[in-house]
């Protein structure tokens, strides 16, 4: 984008598990480019304060009810996030990735999250 080869477009950002940190950082540190971002499972608080506490763009976190210590961790983690931000608990049987159902869901639930805030055209 930045050589002009790219359309500039809004972005919004996915991430599953261990991946949910680093793409926290990615959106804190590129505040203006990135319009919405979605981690399923992952300790966000992994990312560090500084960069939860410099994210802007709405953040929606999908995590399985049963798994109390990724929420707990999480919901910790959210109360140093000012922008708009959301923990959603999805079903038990949702962490397995082999099950249709539970990535048809946790898509779904991204999709939606996605299209109500990134900017459209």
């Amino acid at each position: 984008m930045l050589l002009g080869e790219l359309p500039t477009l809004p972005i919004g950002l996915c991430a599953a598990g261990d991946c949910s940190p680093v793409v926290l950082r990615v959106a804190a540190l590129r505040d203006h480019d990135v319009y919405a971002v979605v981690c399923r499972g992952g300790l966000i608080d992994l990312a560090g304060m500084l960069y939860l506490r410099s994210l802007t763009a709405p953040l929606l976190l999908l995590v399985a009810e049963d798994d109390e210590r990724v929420a707990a961790s999480n919901r910790r983690a959210l109360s140093e996030i000012s922008c708009r931000k959301e923990l959603r608990l999805l079903p038990a049987n949702t962490h397995s990735p082999d099950s249709a159902a539970a990535f048809e869901l946790v898509a779904r639930e991204t999709a939606r999250w996605f299209v109500q805030r990134l900017p459209g055209d």
